[in-house]
């Protein structure tokens, strides 16, 4: 039940929902051809690092490179999220906990936003869970095979997305805290840790050595720079992100259904409970296993100081999500105990709360969340690709955009004429068959009657709905042109477009 109701929560509507390839797609597109064509790169764009794009180049080559290919391979992520945490659960407790953990981590919208929008964030949770997985094993039987393993995925949150930078350090502390409480692991093991977690991310060196500026100074660096009360700003932050699980979460609409909690109301609640249970309960020695990734993972998404309305972020805390889920099904998992007594009770009120679970994250993330999306997530690019596919193959297509901000008043044609800026020009290029189109960006001072004129013919032009034609500048030639509105189902309009006349 708990693999069908996962994989039934990703898989639903999944081409349609979400609808838009956006900028970071866009990124990991760029950085997947350019390993199918042999270049064979190791740096980070921007904050995407290398090894999730290498990972899922197998995927990719059956599915195909089109932003379906780009959910089908979160989605498979996502599915050994759900496993990994079974698996730990399993190894740190029991089965009935690791089914609960499993199920309320397979159905809820945190993680199941990420599951589905094609992004390398989704990679860091199961890296965090196998992690732990290794280390509990490594606590148990301090067998060197799972400290080495261990030390391995860990050091490999280097070459992932920055939050994970910190992956190595945390479990390397969670495990010394571990061995205070009297589990009984050895340093030999926590060193074994340590040295493996140091090999794997000696490459990483030269990969910050070669782009020091991004690291330091530019897009990563530049996240912990402000030009505010530093400590200020980190206390509001740390507000903002212990409030995000039951008060106010992301303001995104790409990773969070805007301002909602990242917990549904009753998986908020078993969590608190469950986090007692750690710290109270017979087994708060095996607790820093949990507590210390819990707490410290939030650490970078609390550092970002240089845009504290980023804060509190599902992206940069999504690999604690499984930990979250984890203590909310010891809360329930706790709470049912306590009336074993009664022989049909517990069961009765498993199924009620997962059944409630279910319901309550179906409606955030099929409702709330696609609702959010921009025109309740009427898919500008891949309405335009379509179109363009459907033309003859010598067609050659012009897109009007400006180049200046979107809520520039002074520009006379589009930047992204929907909401949140959408279409844009690289997810028109790129979405549809997966193969990139030779699409022609105009700039302002190209849209006249002289230029049209000049353009390679057949040609069409597509600019934005709410404009008669793509320039003022053309009024004096307005019969080159003969405007097509087209309309989304829903009734949103999307784009005008025309061919224009020899």
């Amino acid at each position: 039940m708990t693999a069908i109701a996962a994989l039934v929560m990703r898989s639903v509507n999944l081409d349609n929902l979400p609808g838009e390839m956006y900028g970071d797609i866009n990124i990991l597109y760029e950085y997947v051809q350019q390993i199918f064509r042999g270049d064979w790169p190791t740096g980070f764009f921007l904050s995407a690092g290398p090894l999730y794009q290498y990972l899922i180049i197998p995927i990719l080559s059956v599915v195909g490179t089109n932003f379906l290919g780009f959910k089908i391979a979160s989605v498979i992520t996502s599915l050994g999220v759900v496993a990994m945490t079974y698996l730990f659960v399993r190894e740190l407790a029991n089965r009935h906990l690791a089914v609960l953990s499993a199920f309320i981590t397979g159905v809820s919208s945190w993680l199941l936003v990420y599951s589905r929008l094609g992004n390398l964030q989704v990679f860091v949770p199961l890296l965090v869970v196998t992690a732990l997985f290794f280390a509990v094993r490594t606590v148990r039987h301090n067998r060197w095979g799972d400290a080495v393993a261990g030390g391995v995925v860990a050091g490999l949150g280097l070459y992932v997305y920055p939050p994970s930078f910190i992956l190595a350090p945390v479990i390397l502390v969670a495990l010394v805290l571990v061995r205070w409480t009297g589990t009984g692991i050895k340093y030999r093991s926590i060193a074994l840790f340590a040295a493996a977690a140091a090999v794997t991310g000696a490459l990483f060196v030269r990969i910050v050595a070669k782009d020091p500026g991004n690291f330091f100074s530019g897009y990563i660096g530049g996240k912990i720079q402000s030009d505010q009360s530093t400590a200020q700003v980190l206390w509001q932050n740390v507000q903002r992100s212990v409030g995000a699980f039951h008060v106010r979460g992301d303001v995104s609409f790409r990773g969070n259904p805007p301002l909602l909690p990242h917990l549904d109301v009753l998986s908020g609640i078993l969590m608190v409970v469950g986090l007692g249970w750690w710290i109270v309960g017979p087994r708060r020695r095996w607790s820093p296993l949990l507590i210390v990734p819990f707490v410290l993972i939030q650490v970078p998404a609390m550092l970002v100081l240089s845009a504290p309305q980023d804060v509190p972020s599902v992206s940069r805390t999504l690999g604690i999500a499984p930990l979250a889920y984890i203590f909310a099904a010891t809360g329930l998992w706790w709470l049912v105990g306590l009336l074993r007594r009664i022989p049909w009770l517990p069961r009765l009120i498993t199924a009620a709360a997962l059944a409630a679970i279910l319901l309550l994250n179906t409606q955030r993330y099929f409702t709330l969340y696609a609702q959010g999306l921009p025109h309740r997530n009427t898919p500008f690019a891949k309405i335009i690709t379509r179109y363009l596919d459907a033309l003859p193959a010598d067609t050659h297509p012009y897109i009007a955009y400006c180049d200046g901000a979107p809520d520039d008043p002074t520009r006379v044609i589009g930047c992204g004429w929907g909401q949140a800026s959408q279409p844009e020009p690289k997810s028109i290029q790129f979405d549809g068959q997966g193969v990139a189109r030779t699409i022609t960006e105009l700039q302002p001072k190209d849209v006249t009657c002289e230029g049209l004129r000049a353009l390679p013919k057949p040609a069409i032009i597509l600019w934005r709905p709410d404009a008669p034609v793509p320039s003022a500048a053309i009024s004096a030639c307005s019969e080159l042109l003969k405007p097509e509105l087209h309309t989304a189902p829903n009734g949103v309009q999307v784009f005008n477009s025309s061919f224009i006349a020899p």
